[in-house]
């Protein structure tokens, strides 16, 4: 007996694509119906899943954009409609793993196991990536800091502050709107120049790496492991409190003067757009979530085709372009 079943249930999707007594094929049109083997497509699915991307997922949409922000789904939703409705659209929350996974997909590409499109969205934050896009696996990074960045325009924002129902608190004069942006930003300065300096210093960190234990025995893990707790020990032994306190503030004052210099002029680009908003709320008391005030400021953007808005759209279709007669 054969039963021939039509479904959209995520479920039994992903029971029919892990036995082998059932087939699974993908009504595509209403004349087309094609096969989907598993063995062929193993590793394709297999780096979705590990991406949050169900079968299912991935059957019932054009292709997967996979996003990096907490945020960037809902803020593309609100302003990019037109260009991701057919997509799956998911949060990664962070890069951790995923250019690994990125790599896996473009090999599954590589040898014809992959048809549907998948996009990843990263933010600039510092860290660019050095993956390249291929046909079917886009890579496309933020030229600001991340999405946030692009939401910041003084004349929505401005306006929107002005309603009651938005905001208790507003700026008076439009003309001071750039200068208290550009306040409300360079605030954020002393934090990076810190993390650099700190940073720069490359403390050893006595975290267990497994890559380091894998294979070892007991004795051998002993030997890895206090050798870079002799090393913190080394480093630890020759700081003085004083002396690395006035280290630490020279550097700091140094750098902050080389980093400013590009703040001044690029301030717009380089800050966090996230911890943007969340001061903006603070300072003007907010009667919304930051989400709903950003999504508010995106449907404007939208509505106006604000320069914020040109740039982003501009980005989404150099990725997603290529695939719209698909």
């Amino acid at each position: 007996m054969q039963a021939i079943i039509c479904s959209h249930s995520p479920e039994i999707l992903e029971v029919a694509f892990e036995r082998h007594d059932c087939g699974l094929h993908h009504l595509q049109a209403p004349n087309i119906a094609s096969a989907i083997y598993p063995e062929d497509k193993r590793e394709f699915f297999d780096a979705l899943r590990r991406l949050g991307t169900s079968t299912s997922d991935v059957l019932f949409s054009k292709g997967s954009v996979f996003v990096e922000g907490e945020h960037d789904s809902e803020i593309l939703e609100a302003s990019f409609a037109d260009q991701i409705s057919k997509y799956k659209v998911t949060a990664l929350g962070g890069r951790s793993n995923v250019e690994r996974e990125i790599r896996s997909l473009q090999s599954a590409e590589e040898k014809g196991s992959a048809d549907n499109p998948t996009c990843f969205i990263f933010d600039l934050d510092n860290r660019p990536t050095g993956l390249k896009s291929t046909s079917l696996v886009r890579v496309l990074q933020w030229k600001r800091r991340c999405i946030e960045n692009y939401l910041i325009d003084e004349k929505i924002i401005y306006d929107l502050l002005r309603k009651p129902e938005l905001a208790a608190s507003h700026i008076d004069k439009r003309g001071e709107v750039k200068s208290i942006f550009r306040e409300i930003a360079l605030s954020q300065l002393p934090d990076f120049v810190a993390q650099a300096v700190y940073g720069a210093l490359d403390y050893e960190n006595p975290g267990l790496r497994p890559k380091e234990i894998a294979g070892k025995n007991f004795s051998e893990m002993s030997d890895v492991l206090f050798g870079r707790i002799a090393l913190m020990k080394s480093q630890m032994d020759r700081i003085e409190e004083s002396d690395w306190k006035q280290a630490f503030v020279q550097a700091c004052e140094h750098e902050h003067h080389k980093m400013r210099a590009a703040w001044d002029n690029d301030w717009l680009v380089q800050c966090d757009g996230k911890r943007f908003f969340l001061d903006l709320h603070n300072r003007y008391r907010l009667k919304v979530s930051p989400l709903r005030f950003k999504k508010e400021i995106a449907e404007t953007m939208r509505a106006t085709k604000s320069k914020g808005w040109v740039q982003i759209h501009q980005l989404l279709d150099e990725a997603l372009g290529p695939w719209s007669q698909r």
